[in-house]
């Protein structure tokens, strides 16, 4: 006979296998459905009668109406920003336009900017927006010099502003 059958069939798995307590455990779970079917079971069921139900809550009250701000009225919702607004600005020295990041083009950098109509465009160092020209490329932001004016700006902001002379001249020195 061959090693790989065994010779009775209700022989136990061989020592050190997984399958041998489940097989010494079988006949404590015959002996176990055996004495539930046998013994009997007093069931105590409840009386017959309606079913019980739970009472449900009202419905909240309807709100009233809720104006709307005219500056959200006129936004789009399709759009995360609306270049009119911007471009109006008289505080945005820039008139809508940001400064995505940089970009590496061969062996020199530029700045990536976003005009407020979407385009794209690249913009080298010395390059000029808005009168304000390229001075350095930072690892979070650009400077930007007109006369003696300093501004920093981080990637993805706009300007609050035109910067403060006594602020620019500080950073010089």
């Amino acid at each position: 006979m061959s090693n790989l059958k065994q010779r009775f069939p209700s022989s136990l798995p061989p020592r050190g296998s997984p399958a041998r307590l489940p097989a010494l455990l079988l006949p404590l779970l015959v002996v176990a459905a055996a004495a539930e079917l046998v013994l009997p079971h007093d069931v105590e069921l409840p009386p017959p009668g309606a079913v019980a139900r739970s009472v449900r809550a009202p419905l909240p009250q309807v709100p009233g109406s809720v104006g709307i701000p005219p500056l959200l009225a006129r936004r789009s919702l399709f759009t995360p920003t609306n270049a009119d607004t911007h471009s109006a600005d008289a505080t945005d020295p820039f008139r809508g336009a940001v400064f995505a990041g940089t970009v590496q083009q061969g062996a020199r950098r530029v700045a990536v900017v976003q005009t407020p109509d979407g385009r794209v465009r690249s913009l080298p160092l010395g390059g000029e927006i808005a009168g304000w020209r390229l001075a350095e490329l930072l690892p979070d932001g650009v400077r930007l010099r007109r006369d003696s004016a300093v501004m920093t700006v981080a990637y993805g902001q706009r300007p609050a502003g035109a910067p403060d002379q006594s602020q620019s001249k500080d950073a010089e020195q």
